[in-house]
Order: C-alpha cells, then structure tokens, then sequence
C-alpha cells in the first residue's frame, strides 16, 4: 500500500489533490476500500485528507465506510457538512450531522430507511428524514412535482400532503369531493384566514409490503398533485 499511503499523503497538498484523489477513486473500493477505512479513522490525519478521502467513499457509494464516518461526526467538527453530505450519498438518507441520528441508524432498518430502499434514485427528487418526519419529493405527470411527508404513530403510518389554498367559492366543490374520496381523507383547513387542502392517509405500520406501500405513495403524490393543478394552476408543494 505505499503507493496508496503516499496518494493519501498528496491529499494534504491543493496542488496534488485533485490527482490523488483521481487515482484513489480508480483503484476502487474493493482493492483499497478497507484501508482507506483505517486511515480516515486516524487522529493524525489532516482534515484535508478526511474530507477527500470521505468525497471518494461517497463517489464509491461505499456503504462498509458508514460507522466510520459516522463516528468522525464526533471527531472533526470542521467537516460536519461534508460528512453528512457523504453519508446522505452513500444511505440516501437525511439525518443531517446528527451522530445520534446516525447511530440509531446503524442500530437497524427503520420504517424509512425501508421506505428509502424500495425507491430507485430515478424515482425520487429527494429523500430526508427530519425530526422523525419522512420527507419525499416525487416527480408526477407533466413535469410537475409534489412533496409527500410520512410520520409514524401509534402504529400506523400517517402519509400526508397538502394541495394548495383555494378561494372560498371552490369549497363546496372540494368537499363534496371529499365525500368521494376513498381510503384517504381529503380536508379544506383554516390557516390564518386562507383555505388550504389537505390529503391524508394511513397505513398500519405492521408487515409492510415495502414495494406496494411504495407504488401507492406514488399513486397519492400524483392524485394530490393534479388536484393541486385543478384548483390553482400551480405547482408549489
């Protein structure tokens, strides 16, 4: 690995580091992945050289460096950013610069991370989890998008989403379509004397089908987003 060691060592140099950084990524992560794992993981080794180092992992989408990067969250305070980018990279997970977040993570397959793994990256605008919030923005029909938000409680998935403010004259026309909607609930809310709609749905939270809780999430960001479409013109959620 001596060739390997003085790349790593060309990463502390601005001038070289694009280069080594070139040549690490060439190697690939089953020849070198291990140890570029046990030095990143080293104290002494400089900042630099951590964050292109974790830059290659993320190229790689090399799931074996996630403990590692997760605990170098605790470690270099200066690269947060760039570490939680990384780890979002190679998850496709949002837990921002958390460690706990992260570690609890690790601790298993959660709901979300499940949710996550049944969407290909081509189906999805983005994906993050915040607060305990699922947060998806899915690509819908004409070009248009719509964001879908997944919360779990009291063993249930509750998947929400809101389809823009409407005037007062349309109401009526929402609610008796509300009337008709099935499996789901289709709601005009007061917010600070605006009328907005609102769409939610439930799941139970036990032996999910991932892929056909996946294709239904799909079907719901579609319907509210065309809603969405009739009753403003626009596409803002």
């Amino acid at each position: 690995m001596k060739e390997v060691d003085v790349l790593i060592s060309d990463l502390n140099n601005f001038q070289t580091r694009s280069t080594a950084r070139k040549k690490l990524l060439e190697y690939g992560s089953e020849k070198i992945g291990n140890y570029l794992i046990s030095k990143i993981s080293d104290p002494g080794l400089v900042d630099n050289a951590v964050w292109a180092i974790s830059g290659v992992f993320g190229e790689w989408k090399y799931k074996d460096a996630v403990p590692s990067l997760v605990e170098l969250l605790n470690t270099r305070k200066s690269l947060l950013s760039d570490i939680a980018r990384t780890l979002q990279q190679i998850t496709g997970m949002d837990y921002g610069s958390n460690p706990e977040a992260w570690q609890h993570y690790l601790s298993g397959p959660s709901i979300f991370s499940n949710i996550r793994a049944a969407f290909t990256d081509d189906e999805l605008i983005s994906f993050s989890v915040v607060n305990g919030f699922c947060k998806i923005y899915l690509p819908t029909p004409n070009n248009r998008k719509q964001e879908v938000i997944i919360y779990e409680k009291e063993d249930k998935l509750t998947v929400y989403t809101e389809c823009g403010y409407i005037l007062n004259t349309q109401i009526d026309a929402v609610q008796e379509l509300a009337s008709k909607v099935t499996h789901s609930k289709l709601v005009c809310e007061d917010e600070d004397g605006r009328t907005k709609v609102t769409l939610t749905a439930e799941w139970s939270g036990k032996e999910i089908d991932f892929s056909v809780l996946k294709e239904q999430v799909k079907y719901f960001a579609a319907f509210a987003d065309d809603l969405e479409r009739q009753l403003t013109g626009e596409d803002n959620i």
